[in-house]
């Protein structure tokens, strides 16, 4: 057994006190041959996300969640007069006022505390009013351009790296401002690194970033074919009304404002629905061969299957994630499979909590029983079922979603009759084959824009690898 002595002025420092076998040999080794981030960085208070003051006007908010790995995402509309008892919005007003709200500013890039190693880095590229959580660590590059620093991060080296040091805090991998500068390494010839050197990955760099400026979420893609097509406004271009509360005795009785079910009046809600009122549209229900319903409960099952579980970890991207399915046994599959089964063509959308309204459409030939946190739209046909899913995934539809929600249990949620009686622009009336042929041809260019920055990264790593001694930094890995 190896034993060290430290003093008490050491403990704080010391990786071995806090950090598994891999990575203490990791930074043993890395020490000898690499120098730290803290050269190559402007420190600020811990490289700190430092709160601002809430804006009094609506704005948009990211979380670590709405980012996805290159730093691209929705953000979450703010607006305090327009807030629902319950909703999301309401939960993250409250850490807002609690301080959790910064503007990073221009040439930052962010990294989440939280999972860092899952390389959701955001870079900040122009001066703008969205606002971010501080559960991100904000790096000001201080030798190298913002966009070489970003390189360098993302690199694969680094992100193990950042897997190895992080702790685990509440269940999850985390990491401080600290120990991200003073624990994860990059090779010396980075900190001496001339202007010439750095100028000859200007284009590989330049090519990276033009194809990220190029990147779009996928909502935003469905936004603009259903605009183009439809012709509606989506939710937050709608002018939203004044709530307006009741004065006096006599109207209070009489009041829809102060009624809490399913109907209560939302001006915001009536909105959207005098938009979609304009357009000829049909329920959601007539469109289905089968009623809307929840799924089931999983039983433990220990053995290797063929047959699944589709829960809310097999569906966490909007896309169906094999590696999130979980196994059941073949007697509880033939039990529950013909009212519980998964078809191709079927659409299913969570039903409550931080995910309410989040949609997918099943296009695996797996053999799955879906939860009961979510539920099932078995659409007349699969094309129809695409088209059902795209309209729900819009901005426009997951806002109204999360108004006509109900509150149970301390949760939104909306149930099977509420999404069946939801409207959806006539297939007919606004050629739907179309629009949802438009979405996918967008969604295929912007997969492809997406494998293209993979392929940047990848030649940018493999020239820091060549050049700059980065293939070192494998040395440290167990």
């Amino acid at each position: 057994m190896i034993t060290k002595v430290l003093k008490l002025s050491e403990i704080p420092f010391d990786l071995s006190l806090r950090l598994d076998c891999k990575a203490v040999v990791m930074n043993s080794t890395l020490r000898s041959l690499s120098k730290s981030l803290t050269p190559l960085l402007k420190i600020t208070i811990s490289n700190e996300l430092q709160p601002v003051e809430k804006p009094t006007e609506p704005f948009y908010y990211h979380e670590i969640s709405t980012v996805d790995k290159f730093g691209i995402g929705n953000p979450i509309v703010i607006d305090e007069n327009n807030i629902e008892i319950g909703s999301e919005e309401e939960r993250l007003l409250k850490k807002i006022d609690r301080g959790d709200i910064a503007l990073p500013t221009k040439g930052d890039i962010l990294v989440p505390k939280i999972r860092p190693s899952n390389g959701k880095f955001v870079f900040i590229k122009n001066k703008n009013a969205l606002y971010f959580t501080t559960a991100f660590l904000a790096l000001k590059s201080k030798t190298l351009s913002p966009e070489m620093l970003y390189c360098i991060l993302k690199h694969s080296s680094v992100l193990r790296q950042l897997s190895r040091i992080s702790r685990i805090g509440k269940g999850y991998p985390i990491i401080s401002g600290f120990e991200l500068t003073r624990f994860v390494y990059v090779p010396k010839q980075v900190l001496t690194i001339n202007r010439t050197l750095e100028d000859s990955f200007k284009k590989e760099v330049g090519i990276l970033f033009q194809r990220l400026n190029g990147l779009r979420s996928e909502r935003d893609i469905i936004d603009e074919v259903f605009e183009r097509y439809v012709h509606h406004q989506k939710s937050k271009y709608i002018k939203k009304p004044e709530k307006s509360f009741v004065r006096n005795k006599s109207q209070f009785g009489a009041s829809f404002n102060i009624r809490m079910s399913s109907h209560f009046l939302n001006p915001e809600r009536d909105a959207i629905l005098a938009e979609l009122g304009k357009l000829d549209t049909t329920k959601i229900i007539r469109l289905s061969a089968l009623p809307i319903t929840l799924g089931i409960s999983p039983e433990l099952n220990l053995e290797e299957s063929e047959f699944f579980y589709l829960g809310p970890q097999a569906m966490a991207g909007e896309h169906l994630d094999p590696d999130g399915l979980s196994m059941v046994s073949e007697e509880y599959y033939k039990r529950n499979s013909n009212l519980y089964q998964a078809a191709i063509g079927d659409v299913f959308v969570r039903r409550s909590g931080a995910s309410l309204g989040k949609t997918m459409y099943f296009d695996s030939d797996l053999k799955c029983i879906f939860s009961d946190f979510m539920m099932r739209i078995r659409p007349i046909s699969p094309e129809i079922g695409k088209y059902i899913s795209f309209w729900l995934r819009s901005t426009l539809m997951l806002k109204l979603i999360k108004l006509t929600a109900v509150i149970g249990k301390g949760l939104q949620n909306i149930y099977p009759y509420q999404i069946g009686l939801l409207q959806i622009p006539s297939p007919n009336s606004y050629e739907a084959n179309k629009i949802v042929q438009s979405i996918e041809e967008e969604i295929e260019k912007n997969n492809k824009l997406r494998s293209e920055v993979e392929d940047c990264l990848k030649r940018i790593e493999s020239r820091l690898n060549e050049e700059l001694g980065f293939s070192e930094l494998s040395v440290g890995d167990l």
